[in-house]
């Protein structure tokens, strides 16, 4: 009791009281109103005050006065330790009778001693047991949901991650496949601009018909590379009907196609299929097939057509440049240029100009070579050459267009 006068004296509110078993060697209703006042001052005048005791009614007084909070520790009554898990809100029980039975206590004396309980004692010590059973219970269910959203939050950043690789893999087999799709109508193109430039060249009606025929095939198979267009996108087919040879609409692309295999209708929208779009063969999800509506159709590629040039035509009067007759491609890069020029000469022969100007610098002389071989071999041309002194010299390409009438 002096040590604790000495602590009533020195306490302040930096102070750190730790009291084990306070005034637990005197009478304990005496001892349980002691302690309350002595904890009332420490409340006051310490900075915290631990104490810890096995007086229930001490137990009852830190429920109901303010500035008290009531902890325990959990104890195993298999292994008689200690969890060192301290639950805060929740005061402990007195377990003496049941450590006693569990350390071989004769069973006929466990139960005089709680006979000889206060009844309010042992209702008191079942309500503690409940509500140490409940709050155990919601700690397990706390730490399962913990677990479980963690497993969850897991299993998403999973997903979205494979689902980023997808989206990776698809935007790079679609840029793979459109690559393929650019490339094999730039030499469909080429070889329409080749068999049309040879009906200039025609001596037959026969040699014309040919070349005709020639013209009408490149034509099917730029039409067959091109994505299809219309208003709506079509039913998913029916898997178990489709066979190989059926032309069908490969939505992701917007194309027809036609398929190289049947799709295994019990693998449903996930089964694989092989299609083909023009040359280019690939596999797809069954899925990714829609049927081909009667809206949509492919793409038509404008072909030009001409009179033959007459051999003996008298050359027609060159008009001098000027901004309705000439083409800007200075600061352009070379691959990028054929489109406008063929674009522009198209449009000026439907102008019915007689030449035109194609501006493309000196430079390094690429830009020059790159126009200069496409205009050699371009339908609308009857003749090229380099531009006079007053025209814009080698910097320029002066040509004169075919009468496309």
């Amino acid at each position: 009791m002096l040590t604790i006068v000495g602590i009533l004296r020195a306490a302040d509110q930096k102070s750190l009281v730790l009291l084990d078993e306070l005034v637990a060697s005197t009478d304990p209703v005496e001892g349980v109103a002691l302690a309350g006042a002595l904890l009332r001052r420490l409340r006051d005048r310490a900075g915290l005050t631990v104490a810890t005791t096995h007086f229930g009614a001490l137990k009852a007084f830190a429920s109901k006065e303010a500035g008290f909070v009531n902890a325990s520790f959990d104890f195993d009554l298999d292994t008689l330790r200690p969890s060192y898990h301290l639950a805060q809100g929740v005061p402990g029980r007195s377990l003496g009778i049941q450590i006693a039975a569990q350390l071989g206590l004769p069973a006929e004396l466990v139960a005089e001693a709680k006979g000889l309980l206060d009844q309010t004692q042992i209702q008191a010590d079942e309500l503690l047991s409940e509500l140490e059973h409940q709050r155990r219970k919601l700690a397990q269910e706390l730490l399962d949901a913990r677990q479980e959203r963690e497993r969850v939050r897991a299993m998403s950043e999973e997903y979205r991650e494979r689902l980023t690789r997808m989206e990776a893999e698809e935007r790079e087999f679609k840029k793979t496949v459109k690559a393929r799709i650019r490339e094999e109508l730039a030499k469909a193109r080429n070889e329409v601009r080749k068999a049309l430039a040879g009906l200039t060249q025609a001596k037959t009606p026969k040699a014309v018909e040919q070349v005709r025929k020639q013209v009408a095939v490149v034509e099917q198979q730029i039409e067959e590379r091109l994505p299809v267009e219309g208003t709506s996108e079509g039913a998913m087919p029916d898997l178990g009907s489709l066979k190989e040879g059926d032309r069908v609409l490969v939505l992701p692309f917007r194309q027809a196609a036609m398929l190289l295999s049947a799709p295994n209708p019990n693998l449903g929208e996930k089964a694989p299929v092989r299609v083909q779009m023009g040359a280019l063969k690939l596999s797809v999800e069954a899925g990714a097939l829609r049927e081909l509506p009667k809206d949509l159709k492919p793409k038509k590629m404008p072909v030009q057509t001409w009179r033959k040039s007459r051999e003996k035509e008298p050359e027609p009067a060159i008009l001098p440049p000027a901004e309705t007759n000439s083409l800007d491609l200075r600061g352009q890069r070379a691959h990028e240029v054929e489109s406008q020029v063929d674009h522009f000469l198209d449009e000026s022969c439907r102008k019915r100009l007689p030449n035109v100007f194609v501006i493309h610098g000196h430079g390094t002389g690429a830009l020059r070579q790159v126009v200069r071989e496409y205009l050699a071999t371009s339908p609308y041309v009857r003749s090229s050459r380099p531009g006079e002194p007053e025209e814009g010299g080698d910097g320029v390409t002066m040509v004169v267009l075919n009468d496309m009438g």
